[in-house]
């Protein structure tokens, strides 16, 4: 039984029951049942405990045949969260292409969702494990489901608002750690971008102000300017996490834009030319990674933002 699996966010993909209510228990164990009466009817084996999570995992003993789907179940067990049973695992002889083709003459076509076949509504969810050979299902409550994946993102929020002045502006602004989504990516780039940019043009209208020796606007740039363009290259970061995009794209792309910049100054016999024109290529990519649509799942680097 998969005991380790992520689960996703699915509230993009929650739908309405169709026909066929999907189930909510297997035999006497039922999602939604406080813990206390499922170990009075059933044997329960702590199997895996998640001490950061804190939820348990347990093998439960069949005493006599149970079945799910008209096929025999070969193994079961569950997990509870805040007392009650959240998800219930089943493991099958059956194959998982024949279980999936079961559930989809049942429920519709399920979609696919990293590593599994999923249907799911507003009571709850079936998650078929896609690379077993034999079936492997989990259904969950999708309230519960949900319900600790907002607990665990209000908690981060709660961190930080808890957290001083200086560290709230370097999670927002500064940290490449974790997901950002599109709207709080645009807004939050445009804060950053627009006097960054407007720097950046003042190096081209009045090329002047930073010609010679090293003077106050000459400081300023490079200090501010430095500030804005790291701001916008942690922020590319989480935006490139949300897309679900490895960070080596982003440094590739940074490592070609150095390449270019010194060919560029040797070719054009203008260092600050060159530099501009890479600046343009920058913010054309910061640009670009607004317009591409996150995942509305849960992935490598952390759930989906709010």
């Amino acid at each position: 039984m998969n005991f380790t699996y992520e689960f996703p966010d699915i509230t993009g993909y929650i739908q309405k029951s169709g026909t066929y209510k999907k189930p909510r228990r297997i035999s006497g164990l039922r999602l939604g049942e406080n813990r206390t009466a499922i170990e009075k009817r059933f044997p329960l084996s702590l199997s895996r405990r998640d001490e950061d999570k804190d939820i348990d995992y347990f093998t439960v003993s069949m005493k006599e045949r149970i079945s799910l789907f008209d096929e025999e179940v070969a193994s079961l067990g569950c997990s509870f969260v805040k007392g009650k049973a959240a998800l219930l695992f089943a493991d099958f002889i059956f194959s998982t292409k024949e279980m999936r083709n079961r559930l989809t003459s049942l429920f519709g076509e399920p979609v696919k969702v990293k590593d599994v076949f999923l249907w799911t509504d507003a009571a709850t969810s079936i998650f078929l494990m896609a690379n077993e050979n034999s079936a492997s299902l989990i259904l969950a409550d999708t309230a519960l489901e949900q319900a600790y994946i907002d607990e665990e993102q209000l908690a981060n929020s709660a961190e930080m608002e808890n957290a001083g002045f200086r560290k709230t502006l370097w999670k927002k602004y500064g940290d490449p750690v974790g997901r950002i989504g599109q709207k709080t990516y645009i807004v939050r780039a445009l804060l950053v971008g627009i006097p960054t940019a407007a720097m950046f043009a003042c190096t081209w209208i009045h090329p002047e102000l930073f010609a010679g020796d090293a003077n106050i606007f000459i400081i300023s740039f490079m200090v501010l300017g430095t500030l804005g363009f790291v701001s916008l290259i942690s922020l590319a970061i989480r935006r490139l996490s949300d897309i679900g995009l490895s960070h080596l794209y982003y440094w590739g792309f940074f490592g070609f834009l150095f390449i270019s910049n010194q060919a560029g100054a040797k070719l054009l016999s203008d260092e600050l030319l060159a530099t501009r024109i890479t600046g343009m290529f920058f913010f054309a990519a910061v640009t670009l990674l607004a317009f591409i649509p996150g995942q509305k799942t849960k992935n490598k680097y952390g759930p989906v933002p709010k």
